[in-house]
């Protein structure tokens, strides 16, 4: 199996334990990020425990500075005079030679500018390398499709003004082209107003890209 393979295999059995409460981590309230990144630590223990040889580290400082804002704007940016950021997760090799992966997580569908930060480090082509997967795993606890439009301009790094037809880009450098892959979840029984019902039992999983790049594929 190769290490894409296991982490898709950890995503899926990940979104399947939040929708079935089915983990040692008790959820008492609405799900957020906390849960949604403890519960992928767990599944990806459980994988290290089956054989798959790698290491993982939690809040890893980046590579890169950021600035974040400039003089109030909403510009996320990678700049040297700017300050160092973390990940939420990132997956290395047994010898600690490689970066297989560096993970941001998301709950909920916070404004823009929260998701062109995390975009800004993960495509940022001082972190990792070019064989280094690039996810940002985001879960939802309820969507129609007013939602999904918001997440199309938000996962494309733009946000839709109602007061202008133009779509406005809310700042994050993509002129390194590194792939993000973006993976959400949301509950079946949640989306309403939608022409379309999932078949699973568990939330449904779509795959959007940053770019145009090769699909990074849930079986």
């Amino acid at each position: 199996m190769t290490d894409q393979e296991h982490i898709e295999k950890i995503i899926q059995e990940t979104f399947k334990a939040l929708n079935n409460n089915n983990s040692h981590l008790l959820i008492t309230s609405e799900l957020n990020e906390q849960h949604l990144r403890f519960n992928f630590v767990e599944r990806l223990i459980e994988e290290i425990k089956s054989g798959w040889d790698v290491k993982y580290s939690v809040e890893t400082p980046t590579n890169g500075k950021y600035k974040f804002s400039n003089n109030g704007a909403n510009v996320p940016v990678q700049r040297e005079i700017g300050q160092k950021g973390s990940f939420d997760l990132t997956i290395h090799d047994n010898n600690l030679s490689q970066i297989i992966a560096l993970i941001e997580f998301k709950a909920k569908n916070p404004d823009g500018h929260e998701f062109a930060k995390d975009f800004c480090k993960l495509g940022n082509s001082k972190e990792g390398d070019n064989n280094t997967l690039r996810l940002f795993i985001h879960i939802l606890n309820k969507i129609d499709d007013t939602t999904i439009e918001s997440l199309k301009y938000k996962y494309e790094g733009k946000q839709k003004h109602s007061s202008k037809k133009a779509d406005d880009y809310i700042g994050y450098d993509k002129s390194n082209d590194k792939k993000i892959n973006v993976v959400y979840g949301f509950f079946e029984d949640s989306r309403k107003n939608t022409g379309r019902k999932a078949n699973s039992t568990y939330p449904q999983m779509v795959v959007q890209e940053i770019d145009n790049n090769s699909s990074f594929k849930l079986h």
